[in-house]
């Protein structure tokens, strides 16, 4: 399960600033000291930079954890954070990839605004790493969705996209013909789909398929989402429960599952075929 963190940077201690200016910037690395144990690849992390000022003190970008774990690494010398009175300081350590970096943060006011004052960094602004709950998750990604921030938004549409339901597909009877297309579109929520990866991960919940074991940096983050009621079969626009309502699975998965548009194939019966699931009477 993929956990939901803030960094909180001082940028009178760090080059955050410069990370965030620079368009090349897309991997850095960041000190964690509590919750090191519970940190891991997949997580994902708001970036928070502090400000006695208030002015631009709020969650300035998204990032993912890319390592494994957290690392003891050596403290930079030219390093303006760190144990600096040992000979030979070290800090635990680890990777991230920006997802987006905001054109306009979101401020702690805005934050307040939004009924998370008890969020635990407004709370108590010391400190580096922070947790983020689930219910405050689920109020900030929507922010997140609302204001349609660059980068971020982008990235996870394109991932929605391949979160396919076999009846929607398109047919053409050529290859390489311009069509146009004015068959039905079923809308699917950008804070379904997280909440789905934060509480069931990112491996195929059939195979247990990993993308980025598989694929590196490049499938960092990255797996189809199914409804395990098709939303085609939605008479209305209806409540969807990311705990029991929604599967991680990979694409070949999923193909399989919806392969037969007359009989969608449940998780369970899927294993089945793949001789995963245990004997009945094992």
């Amino acid at each position: 399960m993929a956990n939901i963190w803030i960094f909180q940077a001082n940028p009178n201690k760090s080059k955050i600033h410069d990370e965030l200016n620079d368009p090349d910037c897309n991997v850095s690395d960041w000190n964690v000291r509590p919750y090191r144990s519970d940190i891991k690849k997949g997580d994902t992390a708001l970036v928070w930079i502090s400000d006695k000022t208030g002015k631009e003190r709020g969650i300035h970008a998204i990032v993912e954890i890319i390592s494994d774990l957290p690392e003891l690494r050596p403290v930079p010398p030219n390093a303006l954070w760190g144990k600096s009175k040992e000979s030979n300081p070290k800090e635990w350590m680890v990777d991230y990839r920006y997802i987006s970096k905001f054109k306009r943060p979101i401020l702690e006011s805005e934050i307040k605004q939004l009924g998370l004052s008890d969020l635990s960094i407004i709370k108590n602004h010391r400190g580096i790493n922070f947790k983020v709950k689930t219910t405050e998750w689920e109020i900030l990604s929507k922010e997140i969705e609302r204001r349609g921030l660059e980068g971020f938004r982008d990235r996870v549409e394109l991932d929605i996209s391949s979160d396919i339901d076999e009846s929607e597909e398109e047919r053409f009877a050529r290859e390489g013909k311009v069509t146009s297309y004015y068959g039905k579109r079923y809308e699917r929520k950008l804070e379904n789909r997280l909440s789905a990866i934060r509480i069931h991960g990112l491996r195929c919940s059939v195979c247990g398929f990993d993308f980025s074991q598989a694929y590196g940096a490049r499938g960092q983050g990255f797996i189809e989402i199914h409804h395990i009621k098709p939303i085609s079969t939605f008479e209305e626009e209806m409540e969807v429960n990311p705990k029991t309502d929604l599967v991680p699975v990979c694409a070949n998965c999923h193909r399989m599952i919806h392969r037969d548009r007359d009989d969608v194939m449940s998780i369970e019966e899927l294993k089945k075929i793949l001789n995963l699931q245990k004997p009945m009477n094992g």
